[in-house]
């Protein structure tokens, strides 16, 4: 009973996790450490978690020494499913300009 037990459990875990969400990210560079990045979410995607991957993405690109210079939300209706959408754009500091 508890290799079934432990079967389903492996079996319900991977289904969970093949089931990736899809997002769709844009980075692009605006000049002199400046960028904007741009994330589409899914309808299970909340505005924490853009808000989440959007700074890990500031994070990755710029260390600790950064400024957030916008973020906006929104949503899109496309075919029926909520999509939201989150903008941003954040400038990377090197020593010279602290």
């Amino acid at each position: 009973m508890k290799k079934i037990n432990l079967f389903f459990l492996l079996l319900l875990s991977f289904a969970t996790t093949t089931q990736a969400s899809s997002l769709e990210t844009k980075l692009s560079p605006q000049g002199a450490d400046k960028y904007n990045f741009f994330i589409t979410g899914d309808a299970d995607s909340s505005e924490k978690k853009l808000r989440d991957i959007f700074q890990n993405k500031v994070n990755e690109v710029c260390g600790t020494r950064f400024e957030i210079i916008s973020i906006t939300t929104d949503h899109i209706n496309k075919e029926g499913v909520k999509n939201n959408l989150l903008d941003g754009s954040f400038k990377c500091f090197v020593n010279s300009q602290m």
